[in-house]
């Protein structure tokens, strides 16, 4: 079968895990191995079926969710390629950090940064297949009894990550869950260096943007230094560097509270003009506005009185047209204007 034509998720997954065309043949292959029966779409069963966690379900609808997918009831979970290299892709390429605050967002409900000890309990029962009232056993229960929480009962993600560095074996399920569905898909190596190139990328990306700051520093530096340069002289500039701060234009230490203001309104006044240009159109108005180019202050008022007759005259219009297609049988069908 030949790869569907990329729709605009498929861009965005693309251009977001730098997905090459070797990349996106390999995900085909993939996304063919789970759909059998070649309709271009396959269920989250399909997906995620015959995990060590039992309730896989938790962990799978809150990806949906995390990447915009709306699953559709009558399709029992259906997703099509763009969707499953979307998941898949977020999933397998979150790094620790990452995924335990995707746990996180799988059990905050309010979506606040936040989540309670009794969420993390049943965070901790989902992942171990525990059900209620019952509750995990052994190591995993000497573990949970060692842990201390928060004073106030929320648990932050730095707490997060402090309950799974003492005592990895509470969370252990969710990521070796992880490592199972690397090994589904393309296997763990792939994934590694997959997550390896994303990182250099970012990184030279940052040291582009770094490089860009920079150089627009240094030439609003340059230009401020070269207006310093015209109010002093440049004698004074460079006989006296100790005094150059005194010439700033834009050192506000020296300005007081009603100057400030003042700056701030011009600053906000020039906003505002760059986002509101003055166009041809309203230079035209305000020659019919203004008396020194022939036209009147009452402009306005008339185009505004006449503007409301001409609405006055159309409802009357329409008015009178639905009372004659009232009267008259012949006229109730037929259109209320000529064409």
């Amino acid at each position: 079968m030949v790869v569907p034509e990329a729709n605009a998720r498929m861009k965005r997954a693309v251009k977001t895990f730098a997905l090459s065309n070797s990349d996106i043949g390999k995900m085909w292959g993939a996304f063919n191995k789970v759909d059998t029966t070649r309709i271009g779409k396959i269920t989250l069963v399909d997906i995620f079926k015959g995990y060590e966690i039992e309730n896989w379900r938790m962990m799978a609808e809150a990806l949906m969710a995390l990447i915009d997918v709306e699953l559709d009831e009558q399709e029992p979970a259906c997703i099509d390629f763009a969707d499953f290299t979307t998941a898949i892709c977020t999933l397998l390429c979150f790094e620790p950090p990452q995924l335990l605050r995707f746990l996180m967002y799988c059990f905050d409900p309010e979506k606040n940064g936040h989540i309670s000890i009794e969420d993390l309990k049943a965070l901790m029962n989902d992942i171990h297949g525990v059900k209620p009232p019952d509750t995990v056993i052994g190591n995993e229960k000497r573990s949970w009894s060692l842990l201390e929480f928060p004073a106030n009962g929320k648990i932050e993600f730095d707490d997060m990550a402090e309950i799974h560095h003492k005592v990895p074996l509470l969370l252990k399920p969710a990521f070796r869950f992880q490592e199972k569905v690397c090994n589904k898909f393309l296997g763990v190596p792939y994934w590694e260096k997959k997550k390896r190139n994303l990182y250099e990328g970012k990184l030279r990306a940052d040291k582009l943007l770094a490089k860009k700051k920079a150089r627009k520093e240094k030439k609003k530096n340059a230009g401020k230094e070269r207006k310093i340069k015209k109010r002093m002289g440049l004698l004074r500039y460079y006989m006296c560097p100790c005094i150059r701060f005194m010439y700033d234009p834009e050192d506000e230490s020296r300005l007081t509270d009603e100057q400030k203001a003042d700056k701030l309104r011009l600053a906000r006044l020039e906003q505002l003009a760059a986002k509101n240009p003055v166009t041809s159109a309203w230079q035209k108005y305000e020659k019919k506005m203004e008396s020194k180019f022939g036209g009147t202050e009452d402009y306005a008022v008339e185009k505004q009185l006449k503007t409301e007759r001409h609405r006055e005259a159309r409802q009357m219009g329409r008015a009178e047209r639905k009372a004659q297609r009232a009267e008259h049988d012949d006229l109730k069908h037929q259109p209320s204007s000529a064409m």
